[in-house]
């Protein structure tokens, strides 16, 4: 291949520090701690339009009858395999409003409904398909073990099963509609599904560099395709929209996150303006929606002690910031409505996002909606008053009018009806 269709792209000696650290941190399991963390107050973001935390005893808060456990055990990650469900139509379309006498949330929100069904991994390993009589179906039977991490395509057709060892992990893709493994690329670090499940992106490691390559999951005589090489093999990669990759690196708190868009198409590769006042912010975590055209930013300053969170577009660029603290992971991102988990204190000392992903931390969380249309009158209203309960939600989905997430004190999938 000639030098113009591969772009090389030099990492420093932080890079590789940024590697063994990021390693660490990203997936370390520890003994769980379940006793809600002591209050603390959380950062808060200084620039731009910010979005403010409501009170916790106003009107908003659904009943605790509305919270159900929808798994039979505890899980690893779950996926919600509707084909009727696309890019565009998981766009939420209109408002959500309050009835102050009831204290319930009325929904008008336009989503897909779940016609095939949710499926999770168990903690052995093994893939369930959730019962409506609590009896969940065992689709397979021989356990995957020491999984770091799950990836469903957007219909959840396909699922990308990451295990294995940190240095050198292995992938599988279990078609859910055939319930089947499918193969996938060897020597791979990372992937990610195209929005519309029809391709997989990954990185494979090729002597000091590694390559971006597109595979087609239809048209198996269609070419593998190179689309960017470079010299670092740490790096993780989310497909956001048809032709746009957002590759970052491991969050750790210990280093200046970065990120960059690469377009497959033209096979560019952007740096996106990651910044805390124009300096360089620690910690960096993104989340994306279906779309690709709106995303949650946490990152940290140089010393530990602020915490920003932030809606972005696309290109990086700050549309909003949110005057309170909660993680990516603990966020569902639609357009424009956006579903977290925010934790009612988080203890001063602290490292986020390393102790929360390393289980070290736990939260008691409450659950608001963020709309993020411009001008809107009820930027932010809470959904569920968790304060209390021990409710550490994360991995959160919204389908058929109910708020999936698991909840890391116990491990096991909820589902909040907010119809």
């Amino acid at each position: 291949m000639s030098a113009k269709k591969i772009i090389i792209i030099s990492i420093s000696v932080l890079g590789f520090i940024a590697l063994a650290v990021g390693i660490y941190f990203a997936w370390q399991n520890s003994q769980k701690i379940l006793t809600p963390p002591p209050a603390a107050s959380s950062g808060a973001s200084s620039q731009g339009i910010t979005i403010n935390q409501p009170n916790n005893s106003g009107p908003g808060a659904v009943t605790a009858s509305k919270l159900q456990v929808v798994s039979k055990q505890e899980i690893l990650g779950y996926w919600i395999y509707n084909p009727a469900v696309s890019a565009t139509s998981t766009k939420t379309s209109a408002s959500t409003t309050v009835s102050a006498s009831t204290s319930t949330v009325v929904s008008s929100i336009t989503v897909p409904t779940i016609k095939s069904g949710i499926y999770y991994l168990s903690s052995d390993g093994n893939i369930f398909k959730v019962s409506v009589d609590g009896n969940d179906t065992a689709i397979t039977q021989d356990g995957i073990s020491d999984i770091q991490q799950i990836k469903s395509s957007l219909d959840g057709k396909r699922v990308l099963v990451k295990y294995g060892t940190f240095i050198s992990p292995s992938f599988k893709i279990f078609n859910t509609e055939s319930g089947m493994f499918e193969s996938a690329p060897t020597g791979i670090t990372a992937a990610d599904f195209s929005p519309d499940g029809k391709k997989l992106a990954y990185f494979q490691t090729s002597g000091d560099k590694s390559n971006l390559i597109v595979k087609d999951l239809v048209n198996f005589k269609a070419k593998l395709v190179t689309v960017v090489s470079i010299y670092q093999k740490d790096m993780d990669l989310n497909w956001i929209s048809a032709n746009k990759i957002i590759l970052t690196e491991k969050p750790t708190a210990l280093y200046a996150g970065k990120a960059w868009s690469v377009d497959i198409n033209k096979k560019t590769f952007t740096k996106l303006p990651i910044a805390i006042n124009g300096a360089d912010g620690q910690g960096l975590m993104l989340n994306w929606s279906s779309n690709g055209r709106l995303g949650v930013e946490f990152l940290t300053s140089a010393d530990g002690r602020g915490r920003y969170l932030s809606i972005v577009n696309a290109t990086g660029t700050i549309l909003a910031n949110l005057n309170f603290s909660t993680l990516p992971n603990k966020c569902f991102v639609s357009d424009p409505q956006i579903y977290c988990a925010v934790p009612d204190n988080i203890p001063e000392r602290t490292t986020l996002p390393d102790d929360y992903l390393k289980n070290a931390a736990y939260f008691t969380d409450s659950l608001y909606l963020i709309d993020a249309t411009p001008g809107s009158q009820n930027p932010m209203t809470m959904i569920l008053d968790g304060s209390g309960a021990a409710i550490d939600a994360m991995s959160l989905k919204f389908a058929d009018g109910k708020l999936f997430f698991i909840n890391k004190y116990d491990n096991k999938l909820y589902a909040l009806d907010l119809r």
